[in-house]
């Protein structure tokens, strides 16, 4: 199904594994998460999406913090699929490999705009594919090794002891996050616009064994990417930002991984503009700080991205026809 949105988008509650384990081995994910103005809660609310430019440079710093090479990868493969509300949804109700990974490529669109997944059969040969809308200017490395580990940890128990690694050729952008001679299996290059595994057919059909669940499952979200229009997906892109005053159309377009004017015609397709649903974000959110009563007119002017009180208070003039004193 097609995503309202157009945007490339991935829901940030995905991240959560990878915090999980940086967790594990003593790592800080506080400082990398607020360069994007995020924190942990954020992760876990479950409803907000960020560009996939800033969900693989996350990834990547995240693995990077970790001090192991094949961090991604790692993750991928101790993945609870029933603690992780894509795999689980998948798995729910699937009897065969083959069902759990067509679920999956439905599911998925739920949870992300920017990567499309399928499985592609000739004959005796299947491959499953996750193809990227675009990699935001990164080199999504360890958001294949994660790939990686997931999807051969739906294939490989089923398999069971018929497992040949040498069977299983994984593509990916950067080999080197997959150590040597990892389960058996042949390591290609590939762009980073995606991943592929390719593995006999006959495996599709083998019945699903993914264990019973080791922790509890994480809360789902009540927002499909899939009812998200480019306006909705765009305020939930800004309102992380509202403080930041060189927040504009370009750098924005810029962070999506799309044209400022491929954005602007988007945006006019729905009756609005950049611009408009700025303003808009950065009125309501100013009622809201002098409603809290909490922080003084300058302050909730630099919250908002007006660091100069003067220019605040002519905007809310702009707003409202009174100063922010008397509203």
């Amino acid at each position: 199904m097609k995503p309202a949105t157009d945007l490339p988008l991935v829901r940030l509650s995905l991240l959560y594994p990878l915090l999980e384990g940086l967790d594990a081995v003593g790592g800080d994910a506080t400082p990398i998460l607020g360069q994007y103005q995020l924190d942990r809660s954020l992760v876990t609310s479950g409803d907000l999406f960020v560009p996939a430019r800033t969900m693989y440079s996350l990834v990547e710093a995240i693995s990077e913090a970790s001090g192991d090479p094949h961090f991604g990868l790692r993750q991928g493969e101790r993945l609870d699929p029933w603690g992780w509300p894509p795999l689980a949804n998948a798995a729910a109700g699937a009897k065969t490999v083959g069902e759990c990974l067509l679920r999956f490529s439905l599911v998925a669109s739920h949870e992300a705009s920017s990567i499309i997944y399928g499985i592609e059969t000739a004959g005796p040969r299947s491959t499953f594919i996750g193809q990227r809308v675009t990699d935001g200017g990164v080199q999504p490395r360890h958001n294949d090794g994660f790939s990686i580990g997931y999807v051969l940890g739906i294939i490989r128990p089923a398999v069971g002891s018929a497992w040949d690694g040498r069977r299983v050729l994984a593509r990916v952008c950067d080999p080197a996050v997959i150590p040597p001679d990892y389960l058996g299996i042949r390591l290609a290059q590939g762009d980073t616009l995606g991943f592929t595994i390719d593995f006999p057919t006959e495996w599709l059909l083998q019945p699903l064994r993914l264990g019973q669940p080791r922790q509890a499952p994480r809360p789902g979200s009540s927002t499909p990417l899939t009812t998200l229009s480019t306006v909705d997906a765009l305020k939930q892109l800004l309102i992380p930002h509202l403080g930041e005053r060189d927040l504009d159309a370009e750098r924005v377009a810029e962070a999506i991984g799309i044209s400022k004017r491929t954005l602007a015609r988007r945006l006019s397709a729905e009756g609005t503009s950049f611009r408009s649903e700025l303003e808009q974000l950065r009125k309501r959110r100013a009622e809201a700080l002098l409603g809290e009563g909490n922080l003084t007119i300058a302050e909730v002017g630099s919250e908002i991205g007006y660091p100069d009180a003067a220019v605040f208070s002519r905007a809310f003039r702009r707003w409202h026809g009174c100063s922010p004193v008397s509203y």
